[in-house]
């Protein structure tokens, strides 16, 4: 179960901002750089402060190690049986 979040109006541009940069990123296992975040604020013209790249790179490490948790479980369910058997 994905446990809810509650974030304040003020920060979901960060959010906004985090998938644009993991997008330059490319691998999802792949860290994000500060090379990245100068490549995306380039493209979009937007330039973060210091406190604020250390907030990507702090949500970045948290993406990727919460991916690999969501792809280890993914691996190993029971497979979902998609056909339409009961369909008449």
């Amino acid at each position: 179960m994905v446990p809810s979040v509650d974030v304040p109006v003020d920060l979901i541009q960060y959010i906004g901002f985090f998938w644009e940069i993991r997008g330059f990123v490319g691998d999802p296992e792949s860290p994000m750089t500060p090379r990245h975040i100068a490549e995306w604020s380039s493209h979009t013209y937007n330039t973060l402060q210091k406190f604020e790249r250390d907030f990507m790179f702090s949500m970045d490490r948290a993406f990727r190690h919460e991916r690999a948790e969501v792809v280890e479980f993914h691996t190993n369910r029971k497979q979902i049986d998609l056909s339409d058997k009961d369909r008449k």
